[in-house]
């Protein structure tokens, strides 16, 4: 949408705002995107298979799933609870870091940059928050997510004048909201079975 980098240059209020030709190139770039996701999904679906099915001797007699016994469980509650507190910085972060940073760093292409490394810190760490789980317990790694968590969120304001610090701010609230969620889900299994 910005290819030569431009300022924001006209001001509504507070809020500054880009030019007129970077503003509308936003209805291709949605379109694009849209069919690159397409493409994406298109391949997915086209690798799908059916899991190959050996050795079965007898039917096994089917469970009934119901949500009642998590529902009415303290744990469930307590596992929503911390989701609600733990995730939602990441996500703000997410929709917002663009935002939060363009009056005090003047370089569009930074900072997309930056979201583009966010983004692939919380794909890339997935893993390693998966195997710190298996090798720990799930409190250390929990607690480990939130330290940095919370260290990245103290920074993120005084960030600013060190450009490189901002980046790194970002992608650990991005990639600890990626751990969080391997580690919940992994604990969800663990309380309630894999089904």
């Amino acid at each position: 949408m910005n290819p030569d980098n431009e300022e924001t240059d006209s001001y509504f209020g507070e809020k500054s705002y880009f030019s007129k030709e970077v503003s509308n190139r936003l209805p291709m770039t949605l379109l694009a995107l849209s069919l690159i996701y397409l493409c994406l999904t298109l391949i997915g679906i086209s690798i799908l298979t059916d899991p190959v099915k050996e050795n079965i001797t007898e039917p096994k007699k089917q469970e009934t799933l119901s949500l009642s016994g998590p529902l009415q469980s303290k744990e469930f509650w307590l596992i929503i609870f911390m989701v609600i507190c733990s995730i939602t910085p990441g996500f703000f972060i997410i929709g917002n870091y663009k935002t939060f940073a363009k009056d005090y760093i003047k370089d569009d292409h930074f900072l997309s940059l930056v979201g583009s490394f966010g983004f692939i810190f919380d794909g890339g760490s997935r893993f390693l928050w998966g195997a710190s789980m298996d090798r720990f317990s799930f409190k250390a790694a929990y607690g480990t997510i939130l330290f940095i968590q919370g260290s990245a969120l103290m920074l993120i304001y005084y960030s600013f004048q060190v450009r490189l610090l901002y980046l790194f701010c970002v992608a650990f609230i991005i990639g600890t909201k990626g751990g969080q969620i391997v580690l919940l889900t992994t604990l969800c299994s663990k309380i309630w079975g894999e089904k």
